[in-house]
């Protein structure tokens, strides 16, 4: 009896533990994140950071700086299939104003079908522990979201711009740039 409450409180103490290294990386790592000036306003891009990241189910299995970049690939893997699919139907259903808008609607699936491979190539090297061949590929990925909004020039109506400039941008931007964060910490000369 006396075993099975500590083999329960072993099991509870390193799950604690386990959510408090990972809420530790998570709420640091968006903090590092939202201090890099971007086109988004700091403390949105933070709560959207941490709000990602913490939602998803597999954050519980976090414990090193590689862990949290798988996780957030997955979202950005996610969040770029939900886009394309959207942007997919919009198009099937001919809802846009103009042939121009059409065109660069397809500019911008192929964009993400593009930045979709780089992701998944990139999550294929984290899952090998190879973050020197990952970070590149995080990049690109980041790269086509967004080359996907510059499509669009001022005054044109982009019937996606929040979408792909804020919430696609962040899931892109996370992995990426943790990655070339956890590069800097680890080279002799830093960055």
């Amino acid at each position: 009896m006396l075993l099975t409450y500590l083999v329960v409180f072993v099991l509870l103490f390193s799950g604690f533990t386990a959510n408090k290294e990972a809420d530790f990386l998570i709420q640091k790592n968006c903090k590092r994140l939202s201090d890099i000036p971007s086109p988004m306003d700091s403390e949105e891009f933070l709560k959207i950071c941490i709000r990602s990241l913490k939602e998803n189910p597999e954050t519980k299995k976090v414990r090193n700086k590689i862990d949290l970049i798988v996780v957030a690939t997955n979202n950005a893997i996610s969040n770029i299939t939900n886009m394309k699919r959207i942007v997919e139907k919009f198009i099937k259903e001919k809802r846009y104003k103009s042939r121009l808008i059409k065109k660069k609607l397809e500019v911008c699936l192929n964009h993400y079908q593009d930045g979709y491979e780089w992701l998944t190539s990139g999550l294929n090297y984290l899952k090998e522990q190879d973050r020197d061949m990952a970070s590149p590929d995080l990049g690109m990925a980041n790269r086509e979201v967004v080359d996907c909004g510059e499509r669009f020039k001022k005054g044109e109506i982009n019937p996606f711009k929040k979408e792909n400039d804020e919430v696609l941008y962040v899931m892109t931007f996370i992995p990426c740039t943790i990655s070339e964060m956890a590069d800097c910490e680890t080279s002799v000369t830093g960055c």
